[in-house]
């Protein structure tokens, strides 16, 4: 019961998110237009991660069971907040709501794995973890869906989030039982993130992350750029369909994410075959292949085995990445470890879109280049980490 209602408070929390993410730009660049809209998001996933470290910190020190209740309460109000912006017509309440909806999101980003290492035996972890990550790929893509279907009816969008999120408060309530933290040494948020950066897996694990994300981040920055570039003023055939710059990123991005919901837990049972050692390693020289191919792609066929080559590079990882990050962290400190993990995406968010610059200067062929070369040292990073004895030692345990 505690699994299913796991994945079941995953789904409410996702859907909810990703039915808000995709438009809340649309909404308020209608109002405040595009750079002031940027900067204010920009400062919103700013904030996100300096809460997300403090709200970990605390959720290790006192309570994870009321870290998420605070979570689904923030929810709550964020709804009412949303409502309460299409009443008075009110972009700032707008930004607010979203504001809260988005800190309360990261923070149960990592609060939520640490709960799933807490609550269930290591030998269950991969499962779990996988699943997990499937239910996130599928709300990715039905959030919006959703969104899209009540954009003309923000109310009633608001007012379904926040019955959802009333229902996952009570289930929490009931099905959630409250683990009491070891005692430990109170720090402030840097001190926390100091004390992390010295546990040498952690650090080399966020560094051979960050840059292994700049290929996979490229699926949706510098690609449909180069797609658009090589085939704007072409149509090709591929299985005896037409296909143009658009629909051919369209069906890259499908085929990406079909693979990844369909094959994530096939991954997690086969990744008992394989060490995270050769997880790793292998996923950066695939991701640095797949740019490869891109550099040099100029049909849809081409395009189409670049995907491949980085969707398996992804499959390798996904199913590993929070079973490893749960094997090192300690038990006090399992949110604050995932927090910190989860940096990797921010920091990644921030590197990908140069890509952009250096292709507008050198050409698209450059930068997937520079891309495969930091991906190719990204493996060179977890050869690293894990050629150290307690790196091994770990990678035995977590199999």
């Amino acid at each position: 019961m505690k699994r299913i209602y796991r994945y079941l408070s995953d789904v409410i929390i996702y859907v909810s998110f990703f039915s808000w993410f995709p438009f809340v730009a649309i909404h308020l660049n209608k109002v405040w237009g595009g750079t002031l809209t940027g900067a204010l998001l920009s400062l919103v996933a700013v904030l996100s991660v300096l809460i997300s470290l403090n709200v970990a910190r605390l959720a290790d020190h006192y309570s994870k069971k009321k870290v998420l209740d605070a979570i689904y309460i923030s929810y709550v109000l964020a709804s009412a907040l949303f409502i309460l912006s299409f009443w008075y017509d009110s972009p700032v309440l707008y930004l607010v709501a979203f504001s809260l909806l988005s800190w309360a999101f990261t923070i149960y980003f990592s609060v939520s794995k640490a709960i799933v290492s807490d609550i269930f035996p290591s030998e269950e972890w991969k499962s779990v973890f996988s699943t997990l990550h499937v239910i996130f790929n599928v709300a990715f893509v039905a959030g919006p869906v959703l969104g899209g279907l009540l954009a003309e009816h923000g109310v009633w969008h608001a007012w379904i989030t926040m019955a959802a999120t009333l229902i996952n408060l009570i289930a929490h309530q009931i099905l959630t039982e409250d683990i009491t933290p070891p005692p430990q040494k109170k720090l402030n948020a840097f001190q926390q993130f100091y004390s992390l950066s010295k546990d040498y897996r952690l650090s080399l694990f966020l560094l051979g992350s960050v840059l292994a994300a700049q290929a996979f981040m490229q699926l949706e920055l510098l690609l449909p750029v180069t797609i658009e570039e090589r085939l704007k003023h072409i149509s090709v055939s591929l299985l005896h369909f037409n296909v143009d710059a658009v629909s051919l990123f369209t069906l890259c991005m499908v085929v990406n994410g079909s693979l990844i919901i369909l094959l994530t837990r096939f991954f997690a049972v086969l990744s008992d075959r394989y060490s995270l050692r050769f997880a790793f390693t292998a996923s950066g020289i695939l991701y640095g292949m797949s740019m490869v191919i891109f550099a040099f792609a100029t049909t849809p066929a081409g395009f189409l085995i670049g995907v491949l080559a980085l969707t398996l590079a992804e499959l390798l990882v996904v199913s590993v990445q929070d079973t490893y990050i749960a094997t090192i962290s300690p038990e006090d400190k399992r949110s604050s470890y995932f927090a910190a993990a989860s940096i990797r995406f921010s920091v990644s968010r921030i590197f990908a879109p140069q890509m952009l610059l250096i292709a507008g200067i050198t050409g698209s062929t450059s930068a997937f280049m520079i891309v495969a070369l930091l991906a190719v040292l990204s493996s060179a990073v977890f050869l690293l980490l894990f050629s150290f004895k307690q790196g091994k030692d770990t990678a035995q345990q977590s199999l």
